[in-house]
């Protein structure tokens, strides 16, 4: 819808912006790859150590759709509140707080793909510390997780406190966090050969790359349309449709 209501100009522009983006995945040109087990300490989860005053930035493509549409749901009511544990990290449902979100598109998308190759690693970039336990079983057949991503922007909120006081409603007395940011595009994670640094086209399921890597991998977790957000520009006001996906979240401690 967005692109039909552009110029013609802009809808060229738009479409040939599509097709080379396309095109670069297709042809397994590798974006900037990480190693999500690199440098990384085995340190026991304490509460103490989720209470950091500048918060925490985690991957939430662990969660499931209805996790996810239920962020969704509350950062469209106020600002969000999430219970943050060392068993997870949870949204509460209406408990929306005074506020709402602003979006701001990147300057250019960013493409990355990161492999995971230990429960460690998860725990470090996933949702929850002990995350790697749902991906146990991935792990002992000594597979790793491929993770690919295009972000295109993100919605922050200008509040940057809440107090415990604020809370009037019981239920929402549990909150350890406030979402001040998310970051939007399209995902997908799948499980793949331990070692292998997979491309984007490979984790997305694009051209050949789809068909030579299909037999060796599951997908695990997937949501928004990558080539929608081929359609992203610095200018726009929301995030392409189908390229809005909530990826990855920042949170802040409320204060007491």
């Amino acid at each position: 819808m967005k692109a039909i209501t552009r110029t013609t100009l802009s809808s060229i522009a738009a479409l040939t912006l599509l097709i080379s983006g396309c095109t670069a995945i297709t042809d397994g040109v590798r974006p900037e790859q990480q190693s999500a087990s690199q440098n990384l300490n085995d340190l026991e989860c304490t509460p103490e150590s989720l209470l950091d005053p500048n918060g925490a930035q985690r991957f939430i493509v662990d969660w499931n759709d209805g996790d996810r549409a239920s962020l969704e749901d509350e950062m469209y009511q106020g600002v969000a509140l999430v219970k943050y544990t060392c068993e997870g990290m949870q949204v509460l449902r209406s408990c929306a707080q005074p506020g709402d979100y602003g979006y701001r598109a990147s300057n250019s998308q960013k493409t990355q793909t990161m492999q995971i190759a230990d429960a460690i690693s998860a725990g470090a970039n996933f949702s929850s510390p002990t995350a790697g336990a749902s991906f146990q079983a991935v792990f002992d057949q000594d597979r790793a997780l491929n993770l690919a991503y295009v972000m295109v922007g993100s919605r922050t909120t200008s509040v940057k406190d809440i107090s415990r006081a604020a809370i009037d409603r019981a239920a929402c007395q549990g909150a350890t966090h406030f979402v001040y940011q998310t970051q939007l595009g399209a995902f997908k994670m799948a499980s793949g050969e331990k070692g292998h640094a997979a491309t984007a086209a490979e984790v997305f399921g694009y051209g050949d790359a789809d068909a030579s890597a299909s037999s060796s991998r599951e997908v695990l977790s997937a949501d928004g349309d990558a080539r929608a957000c081929a359609y992203a520009s610095p200018g726009d006001a929301d995030a392409p449709q189908g390229c809005g996906a909530l990826m990855r979240v920042s949170i802040l401690p409320i204060t007491n």
